[in-house]
């Protein structure tokens, strides 16, 4: 079956789409049923919500059921944190942790940086691009050695921040971030 991206489930399906008999058991018939008449569409619409929302899961060769136990050790993972998220918000910052190949840990914790940004104190940008400079130097199999070096020298300072490799830049030079600062090649990046 094919679902044309610009049915809209919530509205009347048009006539020119797919048309075909389809068997399910009456029990599954029944629980469809309450679903539509619960979000007020047909079953058709009903039906066709539910493949959209799948095919949104984008999860590509991945099963279904092993994406929900992937699901389900974050989840547990952040319930031993303490982190509390509601259930629409956690599947927002899974579909966006997702996309971007990151933990949802790793999505939030980035989400934060950019809610709550290190102030900018000339101090971290002097850091910054010392850190930079060094690290952009070293061996790729040095850089982690320097970057716990660069963490080490932020808290012996008593900065309560941490750098972490940002993405490569353009010409492929490393990066190094400091909340939603970025220091790189380039002298203008923030």
């Amino acid at each position: 079956m094919v679902v044309k991206p610009s049915v809209c489930h919530w509205c009347v399906m048009a006539r020119d789409d797919l048309h075909f008999r389809l068997r399910i058991p009456d029990e599954l018939k029944t629980k469809i049923e309450a679903a539509a008449a619960k979000s007020r569409r047909s079953m058709t619409a009903e039906i066709v919500a539910r493949l959209e929302e799948y095919e949104a899961l984008e999860l590509g060769e991945e099963s279904l059921t092993s994406f929900v136990q992937r699901q389900q050790k974050e989840i547990d993972t952040l319930k031993r944190s303490g982190i509390k998220l509601p259930n629409g918000l956690w599947y927002r910052v899974d579909h966006a942790a997702t996309r971007r190949q990151r933990s949802v840990q790793e999505e939030v914790v980035q989400a934060l940086e950019q809610a709550y940004p290190a102030p900018v104190v000339p101090e971290l940008d002097e850091l910054g691009y010392y850190w930079y400079w060094k690290y952009a130097d070293a061996a790729p199999e040095e850089r982690e050695g320097v970057l716990k070096e660069a963490n080490a020298d932020l808290k012996s300072k008593g900065l309560e921040h941490e750098f972490w490799p940002g993405e490569p830049h353009e010409n492929g030079t490393p990066t190094l971030k400091l909340g939603i600062r970025h220091f790189g090649p380039k002298a203008d990046q923030q």
